[in-house]
């Protein structure tokens, strides 16, 4: 088959053919030999547009808002992920970690019920791995001072932790401390990124994500 290209794998299957719809494009599942195959048609691969920059559904993948989220604030550029218990934020962390991690970091927790009310599961992340590199960090949101004590038992001194309770303050004050084309991270709870997000897109620098979703 033209412009096809075949994966190995090693159980077998009964089924001699079955095709599959994948974003747009055919999956052949075959089996030769008691193998099979999974066989993709790179032709298959339907476009989003035909205007003069058409792109594959891969191409024009973005990131949910606020997950992983990439936003450009004039000449500084924010990345969002949020975290909303143990699991999720030792997954930001590592992530983030794994990359470049951050010299200075926004980190908000919120106390509303989509959040949960309880927030000592911050006890139960793993925010050592950032210390290293971390030399400040902006505390904000309801609880932002048991933020701020969970970092001070994790080792990190008192005078590089600034507790800004109101999130928009928060985030000006990162974005102030963020040189020119620099990232600032944001982790914040499930209400904090609804809010942090809100002030973004009203200064103009990100659609709402009901419009986004639309």
């Amino acid at each position: 088959m033209a412009g096809a290209r075949s994966i190995e794998r090693k159980r077998p299957r009964r089924s001699l053919r079955r095709l599959l719809v994948i974003a747009g494009g055919v999956l052949a599942v075959a089996v030769v030999g008691g193998v099979a195959f999974l066989v993709f048609r790179d032709d298959a691969v339907p476009l989003i547009n035909s205007g003069p920059n058409p792109r594959t559904p891969v191409e024009a993948f973005t990131a949910a808002f606020g997950r992983f989220e990439r936003i450009q604030v004039g000449d500084r550029r924010l990345l969002m992920l949020l975290i909303k218990n143990p699991a999720g934020a030792n997954e930001a962390v590592r992530t983030l970690v794994e990359g470049s991690s951050p010299r200075l970091a926004v980190i908000a927790l919120n106390d509303a019920i989509a959040d949960g009310r309880d927030v000592s599961w911050i006890w139960d992340v793993d925010f050592e791995p950032l210390l290293p590199g971390l030399e400040r960090l902006i505390a904000t949101g309801d609880r932002a001072a048991e933020l701020a004590l969970r970092f001070k038992y994790a080792g990190m001194g008192a005078d590089a932790i600034e507790v800004v309770p109101s999130l928009e303050r928060a985030l000006d004050r990162g974005l102030e401390l963020t040189p020119p084309g620099d990232e600032l991270v944001l982790l914040p709870t499930y209400t904090a990124m609804l809010a942090l997000r809100k002030i973004v897109s009203e200064r103009g620098f990100v659609r709402p994500y009901w419009e986004r979703a639309a």
